[in-house]
């Protein structure tokens, strides 16, 4: 009788053994795959008893899910600034979600310069001297400050909504006259500074990824100007733009 209390116990003891040295191994086999370097790894099988998705990447460390992309999140912002992107739905009422990145390159400043040749808008020529809101040139691109005036005369709409961010786009109302907005003083070639926007841009309706742009949207005096790229000029507001070394820069809107 004691012989078999005895095996009985020992039996219990060794069952319990087996148990503990057992339960590690079995939580592998139910949650295999060893970790990477950030200490996650994709879940392959038995996902649901572990409140996983199949191919979701997790972490053992602490860290949050990042869902099933098979990937950590990585950093895509530019101009120095490290955060993570994504585009915003666009509106062209002013409704549109802002971006995520609106402040990616909000702290970027560049070196512009006042051009030192003429330049026509629909065979007006353009006030540089004393104008407010002179044109800019940076890395030998033309720039436009989009002004109420400018963009009357270069037949544009633009509107602002400080939740949403600028808007401009192609006009089916006439073009006016173009009208200097005078007061200021400006030499030929002077030196200023103008910065990346910290708002979100959007062009007819589509959102602009202003920090990948090898010409992007500058503000200077707290007015927005445009590159006049081909991008901007001919495909986007159907302008015509023509320049030699005698006449300098002309500009021809399309009515």
């Amino acid at each position: 009788m004691r012989k078999t209390i005895v095996g009985a116990a020992m039996a219990m003891v060794m069952v319990m053994v087996l148990i503990l040295l057992g339960g590690p191994g079995w939580q592998a086999e139910a949650h295999p795959g060893r970790t990477d370097k950030n200490g996650g790894h994709t879940c392959r099988t038995n996902c649901k008893q572990w409140g996983l998705k199949d191919g979701e990447y997790h972490y053992h460390n602490g860290k949050s899910s990042s869902g099933s992309t098979g990937s950590s999140s990585q950093s895509t912002g530019t101009s120095g600034s490290g955060s993570s992107q994504s585009k915003p739905s666009s509106s062209s009422s002013g409704t549109g979600a802002a971006a995520s990145e609106e402040n990616t390159s909000s702290a970027k400043a560049v070196k512009v310069s006042i051009p030192s040749f003429s330049v026509k808008i629909n065979g007006e020529t353009v006030e540089q001297q004393e104008s407010l809101y002179p044109l800019l040139v940076y890395k030998d691109i033309t720039y436009f400050p989009m002004t109420w005036n400018y963009t009357k005369a270069l037949g544009l709409n633009m509107s602002w909504d400080s939740d949403t961010g600028f808007f401009i786009g192609q006009s089916e109302a006439p073009v006016e006259p173009y009208e200097p907005e005078t007061g200021g003083r400006n030499e030929s070639r002077e030196e200023h500074t103008a910065q990346y926007p910290e708002y979100n841009i959007f062009v007819n309706g589509e959102w602009l990824n202003n920090g990948q742009e090898d010409y992007p949207v500058l503000t200077f005096r707290e007015i927005t100007y445009f590159p006049l790229t081909w991008e901007f000029a001919v495909e986007q507001f159907g302008w015509s733009v023509q320049w030699n070394e005698v006449e300098g820069l002309s500009i021809q809107t399309a009515q």
